[in-house]
């Protein structure tokens, strides 16, 4: 099997951890784009320290894409700027692994942004390149169901979703709509893996969005009529460890993500005195990016799937109010 050149636009935020774990599942990490020489000379130092980076630094898409052809590009870059580089990337031959949100544009209204993910879309299609989004709680999914079984019983039916969601991006400065863009797409990611055939009673959505907190209660349709609850509560925080945490029907789980005694990045996942220890989720998620790549496979979430994942997260926010 050959090995899968990466490239990533966008590497000094989460970027840096798409290169570590393209790295770790061995493929290789050949180049990077920046905004400035500047900003390519410090990350390149930040990538030496977390694995034996020696691709190279870009601060130019299309001389990256044309000098180093990749067969995969993660999207890192912001929000703004994800349609032109997925469509960059996916012209230039490369499949394409975009961070949350699918597309964002600040002023832009609700249609012209699902506008931009359609367009993402058809040009995966037309390039027979594969085009997945980074929401990777939805790597959950397998082992929450064994704890949820080993606690309670198989999962017949979801009636209840919860999700506790808090960032310390950005030194804790993120508020109102910003804390919104930057984590909603992952309790939408949740409810649309665990209940893949529901849909929004937009009649029930209520949104309230704060300086530091957004609360979105809506009601889940299921496809036998019933309704599941769902509550996602987004925070950012200054100081302090961030609290993640989520579950279904009353079964809580708190997140965790930190080096073991071997040094390695993990999830940890507590219900009360039981810890389990899995592989990072992010990791997790570029695993399966990778594999469906090599394979022909579904990636963890698809193109398709981050557009309707955009598609709610502006629908509760039309509906919000702000406090």
């Amino acid at each position: 099997m050959s090995t899968l050149k990466c490239a990533v636009i966008g590497a000094s935020g989460i970027g840096k951890q798409h290169a570590k774990w393209y790295h770790l599942e061995g493929c290789q990490v050949a180049a990077f784009v920046g905004r400035t020489p500047e900003s390519v000379s410090k990350t390149t130092r930040t990538l030496k320290t977390l694995f034996p980076f020696e691709g190279r630094g870009y601060c130019d898409v299309q001389e990256m894409l044309k000098k180093e052809r990749p067969d995969i590009v993660s999207v890192c870059s912001p929000p703004e700027c994800h349609k032109e580089h997925v469509i960059a990337a996916l012209a230039g031959g490369a499949h394409v692994f975009c961070e949350k949100p699918m597309a964002w544009r600040k002023g832009a209204d609700s249609a012209s942004m699902l506008d931009d993910a359609d367009q993402m879309i058809k040009a995966a299609a037309s390039a027979r390149r594969m085009l997945g989004l980074n929401t990777q709680y939805a790597a959950i999914l397998p082992d929450y169901l064994n704890i949820y079984q080993k606690a309670l019983g198989a999962l017949r039916q979801i009636n209840w979703i919860f999700m506790r969601m808090e960032s310390k991006g950005a030194g804790g400065l993120k508020e109102y709509n910003d804390i919104w863009i930057d984590l909603a797409s992952h309790p939408i990611s949740l409810v649309l893996k665990w209940v893949p055939d529901g849909r929004l009673d937009e009649t029930s959505a209520r949104c309230v969005i704060s300086r530091k907190d957004s609360v979105a209660q809506f009601d889940w349709v299921r496809p036998d009529g019933g309704r599941c609850s769902v509550r996602g509560e987004l925070g950012n925080i200054r100081e302090g460890t961030p609290v993640r945490r989520f579950g279904v029907n009353g079964l809580i789980v708190d997140y965790a993500g930190r080096n073991d005694t071997d040094g390695v990045f993990k999830t940890f996942l507590t219900v009360g005195n039981d810890v389990l220890k899995l592989d990072d989720l992010m990791r997790l998620a570029v695993r399966q990016y990778v594999q469906a790549v090599r394979t022909g496979g579904p990636p963890l979430v698809t193109g398709e799937e981050g557009r309707r994942n955009l598609e709610i997260q502006l629908k509760l926010l039309e509906r919000s109010i702000r406090i």
